[in-house]
């Protein structure tokens, strides 16, 4: 319904998942498991959710790790702003790519400043998984979404084809070196707790 999502933290989440299984089916409660909460689910459970050709291609692709007995997912994913987005897990990879609260924060301030403006081209900046520049696409003629992390912008790539979203590029970029033209529109949520020098991608 839009707003926060409490689940993760709330001592009810049994009473909330046999809300949500009554309500909508098993489904639901079995893929916010799966790639919400990024657990292992039975395997018996996820066949009556997902049949096993499709469970064959999340596999192929990498999204998913099935086993014997259970599978597991290798993202995450978000919902923000209507849309969903995949993202890494956690941050044991130097080049994860991370959804935040703040990313749904920056999704929700976006709107309220561009509600009933068209961009002809907008730009988000150190983009990370896609979320502010995907959002801001509805927006725009062209979407350009830029970072210096290559799996960033592969997840880019991903999230607008999962969102069906086709008016998004992305560019290679250390902020703005690589990025030509101008643009009507520019976010960024940038890498806010440096590291040491040398370290590994800040946060």
């Amino acid at each position: 319904a839009g707003g926060v999502n409490c689940w993760k933290e709330s001592p009810c989440q049994n009473l909330y998942s046999d809300m949500l299984k009554r309500n909508k089916g098993l489904a639901p409660v079995v893929l916010f498991d799966l790639f919400f909460f990024h657990r292992s689910v039975a395997r018996n459970r996820i066949s009556q959710v997902i049949d096993d050709d499709q469970l064959k291609i999340l596999e192929e692709t990498g999204i998913l790790h099935v086993a014997a007995d259970d599978v597991t997912s290798k993202v995450r994913c978000y919902p923000v702003g209507g849309l969903y987005f995949l993202c890494d897990p956690s941050r044991d990879k130097p080049d994860f790519v991370y959804i935040g609260w703040d990313s749904d924060l920056m999704v929700n301030i976006a709107a309220k400043y561009c509600k009933g403006r068209r961009f002809s081209r907008s730009l988000d900046l150190c983009t990370g998984s896609g979320v502010q520049g995907i959002c801001l696409s509805r927006q725009a003629e062209e979407a350009v979404c830029a970072d210096i992390n290559l799996r960033a912008l592969a997840m880019v790539q991903a999230n607008a084809r999962l969102n069906k979203i086709r008016n998004v590029a992305t560019i290679h970029s250390a902020l703005f070196s690589s990025i030509p033209g101008r643009f009507d529109c520019i976010s960024a949520n940038t890498p806010y707790v440096p590291h040491p020098e040398g370290a590994q991608l800040p946060i």
